[in-house]
């Protein structure tokens, strides 16, 4: 499933779309909201779109106003006062889910510096993600062993 980047005067760093596109093809994530104040950007899947095209003008998409998100939930006979969560659960209306822009390399236009876009490059490097993978599988090894050695001394 692919997804649609609906946004307003934002600039994207350098695979930047590709790291949105992951975000909301987690499971029950349908709408991520990209914080990047001053502007505004969504991250919709293609169903949910094309639910809302029914209901709202794909203006009212593209200006990616203060309420894009309770529009698409009505679109979609969701409660759009629910609380914002990633939970796979689509009828409690718990469908959408927040990122930091900075995170992912989203930024409002005419913010976007060199140095910013290097460093979200360099921080996404395929060896930047090689050495956070290590970290995590050796922090699960420890973690394990850890456990292992607690159930042991109970045990006694």
């Amino acid at each position: 499933m692919r997804a649609v980047v609906v946004h307003d005067g934002v600039d994207l760093a350098p695979g930047a779309q590709d790291r949105l596109l992951a975000e909301v093809e987690r499971p029950g994530r349908r709408l991520v909201r990209v914080v990047c104040a001053p502007a505004r950007c969504y991250v919709v899947d293609r169903e949910l779109l094309a639910a809302a095209l029914g209901s709202v003008p794909p203006e009212v998409l593209a200006a990616a106003g203060e309420d894009v998100d309770a529009l698409l939930a009505r679109a979609i006979g969701l409660d759009p006062s629910a609380h914002v969560t990633d939970v796979a659960d689509l009828t409690t209306g718990l469908w959408r889910h927040w990122v930091d822009g900075e995170s992912v390399g989203v930024r409002a236009a005419g913010t976007a510096t060199p140095q910013w876009q290097t460093a979200v490059r360099r921080a996404y490097s395929p060896a930047a993600r090689a050495r956070t993978a290590v970290r995590r599988s050796l922090g699960r090894a420890r973690r394990a062993i850890a456990r292992r050695r607690h159930r042991g001394g109970q045990a006694r």
